[in-house]
């Protein structure tokens, strides 16, 4: 009973499981935001491509001055879209690789 005498009804059970799922979410949500967005992972590949691809082009030679995990298809497509005008910066590699 609420204080001007009605009976409140509850709520129904999905009701109940979207407001749950809202509260919890919402501030997961931007818990999860912040911490994807302000930090540097030292696993990030695609900081150690980019460094790679770099040194590649600068004309090291490919596992035996490069350390790569990975196989030669990226570093050879990154040669055959080499330009004058190719820099290593993200938004570059990103485009052109």
């Amino acid at each position: 009973m609420t204080s001007d005498g009605k009976y409140s009804e509850p709520l129904p059970s999905a009701a109940k499981t979207a407001l749950w799922f809202a509260i919890l979410t919402v501030p997961a949500a931007v818990a999860a935001y912040y911490r994807i967005f302000s930090g540097f992972a030292e696993w990030d590949d695609e900081g150690t491509l980019m460094m790679t691809v770099r040194q590649y082009l600068n004309g090291a030679k490919l596992y035996e001055e490069i350390y790569s995990g990975y196989g030669p298809v990226y570093y050879f497509y990154g040669l055959l879209a080499e330009s004058p005008s190719i820099t290593t910066r993200c938004e570059s590699l990103r485009r052109q690789l």
